[in-house]
């Protein structure tokens, strides 16, 4: 699909493009062409997730196009997967003045009644370690110890049976995540006294 503009656009002034993409993982790429009339400048965003997620397409500091002459605007999908229907949402295409820093705000994971949180913004690149009856640790991009926070994560059995694992945090979703969660089971050791 293309979307000719009956006038040359001024984009120079702003930071990129933001913009809704509903995925269905399925595979295959979402492009997004703008065109000066001699060049093109292309962005391309993986179908590897489900649901909706906003996306931030910054500027690339190295591009032919001109900024100040955006003649159309072009949406593809490459790379199409055999033997498979592909569904791909779109929504609010913007030119955004700025880039935000996506980030997550006091996440939790909850299992069953059992939930562990921590008060804080995790910037992108960062991560927590979270064990029971110890302190969070905070991993940053620009450190290679962590910061030992003052949470102390509470005790954690679980019950025998399957459990309901759920993330979250408090303000909406920016950036994508991953959680992972390690089950360590009750260890028991026989002890035996030597005689000496």
């Amino acid at each position: 699909m293309r979307k000719p503009f009956l006038q040359p656009v001024d984009l120079s002034k702003h930071q990129g493009i933001g913009m809704w993409m509903r995925g269905d993982g399925q595979g295959g790429k979402f492009k997004l062409q703008f065109h000066d009339g001699k060049s093109a400048l292309d962005f391309y965003i993986d179908n590897d997730y489900t649901g909706w997620r906003y996306q931030q397409l910054p500027w690339p500091e190295s591009r032919t196009m001109d900024l100040t002459q955006v003649r159309s605007l072009s949406i593809y999908y490459n790379g199409l997967p055999a033997n498979k229907t592909i569904a791909c949402g779109i929504d609010g295409i913007k030119a955004i003045p700025a880039i935000d820093q996506p980030s997550i705000v006091n996440p939790y994971v909850q299992i069953g009644l059992k939930r562990m949180e921590w008060k804080g913004k995790l910037k992108q690149g960062e991560y927590l370690v979270i064990w029971p009856e110890e302190p969070v640790l905070h991993y940053r991009q620009d450190r290679t110890l962590p910061t030992v926070t003052s949470t102390i994560a509470p005790s954690f059995t679980l019950p025998k049976g399957k459990q309901t694992v759920h993330f979250g945090c408090t303000e909406g979703l920016e950036t994508a995540l991953r959680v992972r969660i390690t089950r360590q089971p009750a260890e028991k050791h026989k002890v035996s006294a030597s005689k000496h």
